[in-house]
């Protein structure tokens, strides 16, 4: 069944031009908007989706400069693509965005309010931590997604409950590039969540250093091939 989500014209009605707050990253620029109870009421009616702490998340992908590897998996028309994929197949499970609409020619989409990042200075990591985390991933499997990017900054915290969000990097039947993935073995050998983190993080990091030597190797030849080229056309 295709999920229920806002047409064009009910997202730009429901947000307009106004943001009550921005984050701008490498990859992508993300917009926060505060609903009336009116406009919550709204998308209940038109999508079935709860709106959390009346807020709905906005986000726009723009190019990554000066990342080889990011332009092998598409740039930002790529990431966009695997994030509106990833969330249209986890549309109405738990621990992850709600997508409201997806613009195809701004590269942008819509989806519900998850929360704040983890810390490691303040601790509002929930308790049962193991139980949640283990529920995404089952949700993860099941639906064939790897996240390949699961790190402090993409898993959000909202009224105790874990989120796990951003699939710019998603990939589908087998794990890729940043290959940040957690297995239920590692989940279990943890007692924190931000040492699994840490763990996972580092284990990858030859392998991503590798893949990025790579791309950035094969750029520099590509340009090497044009000067080549460019000097053979004026001989």
């Amino acid at each position: 069944m295709k999920p229920k989500i806002l047409t064009y014209e009910q997202i730009t009605t429901l947000i307009g031009n106004k943001n009550d707050n921005v984050i701008e990253s490498a990859q992508s620029k993300i917009y926060f908007y505060n609903l009336s109870q009116k406009q919550i009421e709204f998308v209940k009616d038109k999508t079935d989706i709860d709106i959390c702490d009346s807020c709905v998340v906005k986000k726009q992908y723009i190019d990554i400069k000066g990342a080889p590897v990011a332009d092998k998996f598409g740039g930002k028309i790529g990431q966009y693509n695997r994030e509106k994929h990833a969330l249209l197949k986890l549309q109405k499970e738990y621990h992850f965005p709600q997508i409201l609409f997806a613009d195809d020619h701004t590269y942008t989409i819509y989806m519900t309010y998850c929360g704040s990042q983890i810390k490691r200075d303040v601790d509002n990591i929930p308790k049962n931590w193991k139980e949640q985390m283990g529920d995404i991933l089952t949700t993860l499997q099941k639906n064939n997604i790897y996240n390949n990017d699961i790190h402090t900054g993409n898993l959000l915290i909202n009224d105790d409950i874990i989120h796990l969000v951003d699939f710019g990097w998603a990939t589908f039947d087998n794990e890729n590039y940043p290959y940040i993935n957690i297995t239920n073995i590692e989940i279990q050998e943890h007692n924190k969540l931000i040492e699994l983190l840490d763990m996972v993080f580092a284990k990858v990091i030859p392998r991503r250093s590798l893949i990025e030597q790579q791309e950035q190797l094969k750029q520099e030849q590509l340009k090497q091939d044009k000067r080549k080229l460019f000097k053979l056309r004026f001989m």
